[in-house]
């Protein structure tokens, strides 16, 4: 059931914008590890909301590519 909900986001988020929210770069949906593939990213209060992206009401979740996101995810941000 987890999964289902998190494929839900991803999609409807990559509905809304397929873009990478960090770099800007076209995401795509299929594939496994690739640096384009579509990922859902938690951003944290610290980081810097793009305005018009996020309101601090909805869960704070971007759609990032899997380059950005595994990079962050290094740098423990």
């Amino acid at each position: 059931m987890k999964k289902t909900r998190h494929n839900a986001r991803l999609f409807n988020l990559y509905k809304k914008d397929n873009h990478c929210y960090w770099c800007g770069r076209i995401t795509v949906l299929i594939g496994k590890r690739m640096p384009n593939q579509a990922t859902l990213d938690h951003v944290k209060q610290e980081d810097s909301w793009a305005p018009g992206k996020l309101t601090r009401y909805r869960v704070p979740r971007v759609l990032a590519c899997y380059k950005c996101n595994h990079e962050r995810s290094k740098k423990g941000l």
